[in-house]
């Protein structure tokens, strides 16, 4: 079994938790729209309880995941590919949950973007050396048609 996550699991254990669930769910249940969601729980949480302690953020009401990533946006506080990727995790999550559709190959490229967000973080506070994204069936190389987008999304030298 696969377990892309490891490399941060000294920084957010509960998220590390549910992201291997959630490569479980596509890689060995075959459950696209399952991924997505659990996915989208983990990136929330990694938001809301470990970046924003780690950024001393508050708000005076009660955030949504979007007023984070808009404050990370308006802060500069991340590089432009890591808030598209957080914005295309939020977008992809929402449709899960609302519209009740998912492709494996979405939920392998937001795998792959929630890799490159928790990289990032770990690269930033300084914990340690991510690894490198291991895809188990290559969901991603059976579509040809988005090959050069999909390597648009890696971040150089993960």
């Amino acid at each position: 079994m696969y377990r892309n996550f490891d490399f941060a699991r000294g920084f957010a254990p509960t998220v590390v938790e549910d992201l291997h669930l959630a490569e479980e769910y596509l890689y060995f249940m075959r459950d696209a729209h399952g991924c997505i969601l659990k996915i989208g729980a983990a990136f929330e949480d990694l938001i809301v309880h470990y970046v924003s302690i780690k950024e001393d953020i508050s708000f005076p009401f009660q955030p949504t995941l979007c007023d984070y990533i808009n404050l990370f946006e308006r802060k500069e506080s991340c590089p432009k590919k890591i808030i598209l990727a957080m914005k295309y995790l939020r977008q992809k999550r929402n449709l899960a949950n609302h519209e009740g559709w998912s492709r494996e190959y979405d939920a392998e490229v937001c795998l792959v973007k929630m890799h490159n967000i928790l990289a990032w973080c770990i690269r930033k506070y300084g914990l340690g050396a991510p690894t490198k994204y291991q895809a188990v069936n290559g969901i991603l190389e059976q579509d040809t048609d988005f090959r050069d987008m999909f390597e648009s999304f890696l971040i150089p030298g993960i």
